[in-house]
């Protein structure tokens, strides 16, 4: 289905998979918007292509954030039924770190840095 005033989102994904299914995971994954939604609307329409197309067994074993081109994180909506706007947005698949603007790839970087030992 066409999309209306596309706009591109990435999806990364970081974090050590504990199933064996989950391997491979961990990356950037390109995901066409429609650009007239709201930004945390745009964020759950780009999840909803995301989970649609990757399978994650553990959730709980990644983080995942959605940036928009200069590595910005989009707001999340208070609440959110999922699914809903799986028709706003196209998935495109994965990239690799050197495939993805430079800001999306730091934002990347930045994730999957382990956390600093409180």
């Amino acid at each position: 289905m066409p999309i209306e005033n596309e706009k591109t989102l990435y999806v990364i994904v970081a974090g050590d998979h504990s199933e064996p299914e989950d391997e491979g995971v961990q990356g950037i994954y390109e995901v066409r918007v429609d650009g007239d939604l709201a930004d945390g609307q745009q964020r759950e329409a780009a999840l909803d292509q995301f989970h649609d197309h990757v399978g994650i067994e553990m959730l709980e074993d990644f983080l995942i954030d959605v940036v928009d081109a200069k590595g910005s994180s989009l707001d999340v909506l208070d609440s959110y039924e999922n699914g809903d706007l799986v028709d706003s947005a196209d998935y495109s698949g994965s990239m690799t770190e050197n495939e993805a603007p430079e800001p999306v790839a730091e934002a990347f970087r930045k994730l999957s840095a382990p956390s600093p030992a409180l």
